[in-house]
């Protein structure tokens, strides 16, 4: 078994995109900003019992100038366990 025939076996990446735009005027409120969304992450499958999730979410709001730039992107880790 080759690296690559264990990596497409135990590694699944993937990528997605959103966006909203409420169509809401300026305010303070940072759930009324139009927001663009861009996620990558990796599934490492350690075995049939565990499994690593890694992502890295950017996140880009349109304050509408309400508010300066919102530093807001997040990493997430999880260790997945069946039993």
């Amino acid at each position: 078994m080759g690296i690559l025939e264990l990596l497409n076996e135990r590694l699944g990446l993937y990528a997605r995109y959103g966006q909203l735009d409420p169509d809401i005027g300026p305010t303070f409120r940072s759930y009324t900003w139009d927001l663009e969304k861009v996620t990558l992450g990796a599934v490492w499958h350690f075995s049939k019992m565990h499994q690593l999730q890694i992502e890295y979410e950017f996140n880009e709001e349109d304050a509408k100038g309400a508010a300066d730039e919102v530093d807001n992107d997040i990493l997430r880790v999880e260790w997945q366990t069946l039993f």
